[in-house]
Parts: structure tokens; sequence; C-alpha cells
């Protein structure tokens, strides 16, 4: 039996997308919950998120993953997050650093690159808080 080792809330919009990733993150041990749209989120989740980490596509219908993320951020959320997206280039790439997001992976990804990515990101988060 795989030990608890925290939550992660995955925002995409893809099913396919979304249950693969909730499969690998449920095998390693995560708690995973998921909303296909940024609105869905933010009508259901409290600004305080108690999440360790986020998985948010960039490009999800309404409201886009950067600015999900900024309304999290202004809302007091200060878990860290990936960012994932099938539309690479050099603007996306330097928006997620801007905002500050903990890692930019580009689909496909194996399951080892999101997964060393969301260790990474809960772990630097836990060393910037102690």
């Amino acid at each position: 039996m795989q030990q608890h080792r925290g939550e992660i809330i995955v925002v995409e919009d893809d099913h396919s997308v979304t249950r693969a990733i909730t499969r690998l993150l449920q095998a390693a041990g995560f708690d995973a919950r998921t909303f296909a749209s940024s609105e869905a989120l933010l009508v259901e989740e409290p600004a305080e998120q108690r999440a360790d980490c986020f998985v948010i596509d960039m490009h999800l219908p309404g409201l886009s993953g950067i600015e999900l993320y900024r309304k999290l951020r202004e809302g007091g959320m200060c878990a860290p997050v990936v960012i994932i997206t099938a539309h690479d280039d050099a603007t996306h790439r330097r928006l997620a650093t801007q905002i500050g997001a903990a890692a930019y992976i580009t689909k496909p990804f194996s399951n080892r690159t999101l997964l060393n990515a969301i260790a990474s990101a809960i772990l630097t988060d836990e060393q910037k808080r102690s």
C-alpha cells in the first residue's frame, strides 16, 4: 500500500489527460482532485487552498492557466504550481517563469517527468517555509 504523500489539484480540460494524471498521482501515493476548467476550481474552492501542489494546463477554456494562477495567488494560495502545455513556445515559457511557476512541462511528458516536477516543487516549497 502506497503512503499518502499529499494532495495535488489538477486543472486540465482534456478528460483522457486528467484520467492518466490522476491514476499516476494515486499510484504515487498522492490524493488527486481534478477540475475541467479554471472557473470550476474557483467556484468550488476557497481562496486558501490546502493542496500541496497544483498541476495546471496553460490552455484552458475560459480563464487560461496563467490567469488562474494569478487569481489563486491574489486569493492567498501559496502552494507551488506546475504548468503543463501542449503548445510550447518561448512566450509561454517566459510567462510561466515570470509568474513563478515551479515547473513548466510540455506534453507529451513521461510519468517520471511529472512526478519529479511535483516532488521538486513540494520540496522547494517546504524548504522556503522552514
